[in-house]
């Protein structure tokens, strides 16, 4: 009877034991698939949602700086500095679409074929705004600057630009959201 209360007794520990290691392994294969997903939404998707704060930042300093030109506000500025601008805010499209790295960090493309899609379109009003703006400046001398049908076409183009942005966005902020969950 010894034997069997000592054996029972053994087999119970081993089941635990066994049942303590199956929790073990499984809790660290769990925590690492959490790190990998924490690493790609910290790594990868949270400097794109960066990007996109920084493509409505960058373009409407553009926008601003460039009104100050016209009315002469900005004596420290020059153009220069919208196209510099305007040229940062090219930059984030891209590095969104294509990767990129600057002072800021290391933009990884994004894969997700929504964003993807949406970025193009955002690529367009970017460069349909940065023609507006240069036509804007072009015409300014020749008195067709603010007020003009000029001017009227640059501030629709800025605010098809922020339409555009604003979903992208959103957009991206859902991807993160979903790999988040993942």
């Amino acid at each position: 009877m010894l034997h069997t209360i000592n054996a029972k007794l053994l087999i119970g520990f081993i089941s635990v034991g066994v049942v303590l290691v199956v929790l073990g392994v499984s809790g660290v294969a769990f925590s690492n698939l959490q790190h990998r997903s924490g690493q790609n939404v910290g790594a990868g998707l949270a400097p794109l949602a960066d990007a996109t704060m920084e493509i409505k930042l960058t373009a409407t300093q553009a926008r601003l700086l460039l009104e100050e030109i016209f009315v002469g506000y900005a004596e420290e500025e020059s153009v220069e500095d919208v196209w510099r601008l305007l040229d940062e805010t090219r930059f984030y499209v891209d590095a969104i679409l294509n990767g990129g790295e600057n002072e800021e960090g290391t933009f990884v493309a994004t894969t997700d074929p929504e964003v993807r899609a949406h970025i193009d379109i955002v690529r367009a009003s970017v460069e349909a705004f940065i023609e507006s703006a240069h036509a804007l400046y072009d015409r300014h001398g020749a008195g067709q600057g603010l007020g003009s049908d000029v001017d009227r076409q640059f501030e629709a183009a800025f605010e098809t630009f922020v339409e555009e942005a604003d979903i992208a966005e959103e957009i991206l902020h859902d991807a993160m959201d979903g790999a988040m969950a993942d």
